[in-house]
């Protein structure tokens, strides 16, 4: 190769990464400015329950019984982290909300009360809070660090909230709604002035 040739790809090379490139608006946007978090959970709600009477009990115990009762809670909270279950959860935009909503408004037609408020069913109110949570899960992670890294259904997500106790359904659906309405915390600091508005 000559020095005038080396010197030519050279600068092609320079050239090329100077210039301004293209990109794909879509593809850029596709899941990256939406928040992530985590939901931390044990399900082995009847050893957590005889765990904190056993606390209890340990309070108050001689210390001949306190190292029985230790030995135990120790079992049972190695019991508990066993079911550890953490799910990893992304928001969603709005097109998809719409489109949840879209699916209920078909699926369960509001009625109008006596006072003429329009009035969803709790079964769309239950599909439509399943849909959205299973809009939102990316996977779940299991004490051992095995992954469930299916895309969810809502119907994915009905069956789990029958399995799953009252308080981690609860954890679930709030951390959805923090994760879909993190536009609105945008909007606030940008209201605020910690973000340029322009």
């Amino acid at each position: 190769m000559t020095e005038q040739h080396s010197t030519e790809e050279v600068l092609k090379l320079v050239d090329k990464a100077q210039a301004k490139g293209v990109f794909d608006i879509t593809e850029f946007a596709k899941g990256r400015a939406y928040p992530e978090d985590v939901v931390t959970a044990y399900l082995d709600v009847q050893s957590a329950y005889e765990l904190s009477k056993l606390n209890e009990q340990m309070r108050s115990a001689d210390p001949d019984t306190l190292a029985v009762l230790e030995k135990q809670a120790k079992e049972l909270a190695e019991k508990v982290m066993q079911s550890k279950i953490v799910f990893h959860m992304r928001g969603v935009n709005q097109a998809n909300i719409e489109k949840i909503t879209i699916e209920c408004d078909k699926k369960y037609p509001t009625s109008t009360d006596a006072f003429g408020q329009t009035v969803n069913s709790p079964e769309w109110i239950r599909e439509w809070t399943a849909a959205l949570i299973a809009s939102n899960l990316v996977r779940i992670e299991n004490a051992n660090g095995e992954m469930d890294e299916r895309e969810f259904t809502t119907e994915d997500v009905i069956m789990l909230r029958h399995h799953l106790p009252k308080e981690v359904w609860d954890l679930l659906v709030e951390k959805m709604q923090q994760l879909t309405l993190a536009g609105a915390y945008f909007k606030g600091l940008t209201d605020a002035g910690f973000l340029p508005k322009s």
